[in-house]
């Protein structure tokens, strides 16, 4: 499949094209660049949190977002952008560490689930202290702590809904 992938990305009438590698955090034990196109055209976008990975092209490092951002984009993903209180927002964007995935991650949780905000920070605070109790060592698993807690509560969503 991947061949068959590359044999289309090198043919000239498909030459604009963007081939995305996300969360190419082990570099030990998969060599990525096997999988990039041998040709002058397309694009190809890496998302990794190790450093090393800077050597496969031009690093761009993704910041987390000052409190007035933080705001914004989760009440735009939770799409409640009027319907709560400020205080409550700006207090769940701090506990998610103002980063861009973590308050995506949310926001698209609570809208899913047809919850409200503070129904979520509840959510979010049980089941840090539940993940981070199990979590694995910071060698075996990088994610921040945030985004990692985010995630889990989506997939035991989906788990839970999705059950037999």
């Amino acid at each position: 499949m991947a061949q068959a992938l590359l044999q289309w990305l090198s043919r000239q009438q498909a030459s604009k094209w963007l081939l995305v590698f996300d969360n190419v955090d082990d570099l030990d034990s998969f060599d990525v660049s096997k999988f990039f196109p041998r040709v002058p055209w397309g694009d190809i976008l890496i998302t990794s949190r190790c450093k090393q990975a800077s050597r496969l092209g031009i690093p761009m490092e993704v910041k987390t977002m000052n409190e007035d951002e933080a705001v914004q984009l989760l009440r735009r993903c939770a799409r409640q952008e009027e319907a709560c209180d400020d205080a409550l927002v700006r207090r769940l964007a701090e506990m998610l560490g103002y980063l861009p995935l973590a308050l995506d991650q949310a926001g698209a949780y609570v809208s899913e689930q047809c919850i409200d905000l503070h129904e979520y920070m509840e959510l979010y605070g049980e089941s840090r202290e539940e993940l981070l109790r199990h979590k694995p060592p910071r060698a075996v698993w990088s994610y921040e702590e945030t985004v990692f807690t985010t995630w889990e509560i989506s997939y035991a969503a989906v788990s839970k809904s999705n059950s037999l």
